[in-house]
């Protein structure tokens, strides 16, 4: 994301490494592929979008608050309720 001229090249250079089991992690917690689809289906499309942004892409809240022309402070907000949600999922068994 951050630097578009380089992109395909170090993508070339990494699809190897890209290739293996699709694992992220929220914050301190790391979020299996089952988690996940729970979650991205119940979050509202702008947080999906932000935890593509922030746990995929590894943007900062500050990038990722000029790309969706937001302030750092909703975007810490909609953070929060998708590590809410990452929480509730988990209680009620999504994932241990």
């Amino acid at each position: 994301m951050r630097d578009e001229k380089n992109r395909p090249r170090l993508l070339a250079e990494q699809a190897p490494a890209l290739r293996g089991s699709v694992r992220t992690r929220c914050d301190d917690e790391v979020i299996g592929l089952d988690l996940l689809a729970k979650l991205l289906r119940e979050l509202p499309p702008r947080q999906s979008e932000l935890v593509v942004y922030r746990y995929f892409d590894d943007l900062s809240q500050e990038e990722i608050a000029a790309l969706c022309g937001a302030s750092c402070k909703t975007v810490g907000k909609d953070l929060e309720h998708v590590r809410d949600a990452v929480r509730r999922l988990r209680a009620e068994g999504g994932e241990s």
